[in-house]
C-alpha cells in the first residue's frame, strides 16, 4: 500500500479551508527583487573575477601613445641668431626659412678676399717680378682678423670661466669656449709662421716665380676660399627640411650658437605611428603583421597593424598610468594605422588604448 501526501496548498494556494483568500501579488515582487539583488551583490566579486579572466582571454589591451616622426635641425655654422620667423607649435613647409644667423667675422673675410681678388686681377703681369707684398699684405690682413678673433675668444672664455665659477654656466659651455680659444690661438700662430716664411724667402727664389704665375695661384686659392665662405653664408639661412609642426625651439634671438647646436625639432604629420606597451604575458601578440584596434580618447576606433618590434621593454609613459600611478614595464610594439584618422588627434604623445582582439587576430 502506497501512501501519498499532497497538500491542497500545492493545488489551490489561494484557498484556506474552502475560502478564497485574496493575496496582494504586487507586494510579493519586491521581496523577490531584493533577494535577487542581495544574491547579485554577494556574487559580484566572483562574477567580476571570472569575467576579467574571460575578458583577458578574448581581448588584450595595452596602453599606447601617438608618435609623430621628429626631425632635429642643427646648425652647420656658427653665428648669432639675427631673426626668428616662427615660434613653437607653428606649422612649417619643407624649405621654409625658420631663422637667419649672422657672423660679422665671416662677412669681413668675404669682403677682404673679394677686395684681394680685385687687386690681383687689376695687376698687369710682369715677368720675373715677384708680388711678395700682395701675399704678405693678404697674410697681414688675415693676421689682423685672427688677432681680433683671438681677443674675442679669450674674452668669451674668461666670461664663461667667471660664470662657471659662479655656478651660472655648465662645464660643456666652458669646454666649448676653451676649445674655440685654442683653435683661434693655433690659427693665429699659423698665420704668423706663414708671414715669417714669406719674409724669409730669398730674392733668388722669388725671381724664379713670374708675376703671372704667382697671381694665378693666389687668385685661385682666394677664389676657392671665397666659394667656401659664401657656402657658409648661404647656410646661415636655416630652413625646414620637412613639412610639419615645430615641437621645440630652444634658441632665442640674439643668442650666439656654435656649429652643431640644436636649433629646433619638427614633428611630421605625414606618417603617424602608435607605440604600444604590451604586457610581457601577452608577448605572443608582439609580432610584425599583427592586427589591432586603436581607441582614441573620444572613443573613435581605427584598425592598425604592427610594423616593427624593437625587442626591448620600456616603462609605460606617465600620461597613460592608472589612478594608482604604477608604471610597469612593457614590450615596445610599433604600429601604423591602416586608415587615416582625425588630424585633431595627430598629437605627439597623445595617450590611446590598443586592443588586440582574438576575433580580429583569427586565433
Amino acid at each position: 500500500m502506497r501512501v501519498k501526501f499532497k497538500s491542497q496548498k500545492q493545488v489551490m494556494p489561494d484557498r484556506e479551508h474552502g475560502m478564497r483568500i485574496e493575496y496582494g501579488l504586487a507586494k510579493r515582487v519586491l521581496p523577490k527583487l531584493r533577494w535577487y539583488l542581495i544574491l547579485l551583490v554577494a556574487a559580484s566579486p566572483i562574477i567580476l573575477f571570472f569575467g576579467n579572466i574571460l575578458y583577458s582571454f578574448i581581448v588584450v589591451e595595452a596602453p599606447g601613445v601617438i608618435r609623430l616622426p621628429t626631425t632635429i635641425i642643427r646648425s652647420t655654422v656658427s653665428g648669432t641668431v639675427s631673426q626668428i620667423y616662427v615660434k613653437a607649435h607653428d606649422e612649417v613647409l619643407d624649405g621654409q626659412i625658420i631663422m637667419t644667423l649672422q657672423n660679422p667675422d665671416l662677412e669681413a673675410k668675404i669682403n677682404r678676399i673679394e677686395g684681394d681678388i680685385i687687386d690681383l686681377e687689376s695687376i698687369k703681369p710682369i715677368d720675373n717680378k715677384p708680388q711678395t707684398n700682395t701675399v704678405i699684405r693678404h697674410l697681414n690682413e688675415q693676421l689682423k682678423s685672427a688677432r681680433k678673433l683671438l681677443a674675442f675668444r679669450k674674452e668669451r672664455k674668461d666670461s664663461i670661466q667667471y660664470l662657471f665659477d659662479q655656478e651660472a654656466a655648465t662645464i660643456a659651455e666652458l669646454s666649448t669656449a676653451s676649445s674655440q680659444y685654442d683653435q683661434a690661438t693655433i690659427n693665429y700662430n699659423n698665420i704668423k709662421r706663414e708671414i715669417a716664411k714669406e719674409q724669409e724667402m730669398t730674392s733668388q727664389e722669388i725671381q724664379l716665380q713670374t708675376n703671372s704665375q704667382q697671381n694665378e695661384i693666389l687668385r685661385n686659392k682666394l677664389k676657392r676660399e671665397l666659394s667656401l665662405l659664401k657656402e657658409q653664408r648661404v647656410r646661415q639661412a636655416i630652413r625646414a627640411n620637412v613639412e610639419g609642426k615645430i615641437t621645440e625651439l630652444p634658441v632665442t634671438q640674439g643668442e650666439f650658437i656654435a656649429s652643431g647646436t640644436h636649433l629646433l625639432s619638427i614633428a611630421s604629420q605625414r606618417k603617424t605611428s602608435i607605440t604600444a606597451y604590451l604586457d610581457p604575458k601577452h608577448a605572443r601578440f608582439a609580432k610584425i603583421g599583427q592586427k589591432a584596434t586603436v581607441k582614441l580618447p573620444n572613443g573613435i576606433r581605427f584598425p592598425a597593424i604592427v610594423e616593427s618590434v624593437p625587442k626591448l621593454t620600456s616603462q609605460v609613459p606617465s600620461n597613460t598610468v592608472g589612478p594608482l600611478g604604477l608604471r610597469p614595464r612593457g614590450i615596445v610594439v610599433e604600429l601604423v594605422p591602416e586608415i587615416d584618422f582625425q588630424d585633431d588627434f595627430r598629437v605627439q604623445g597623445l595617450p590611446v588604448t590598443v586592443k588586440f582582439n582574438l576575433d580580429v587576430l583569427g586565433n
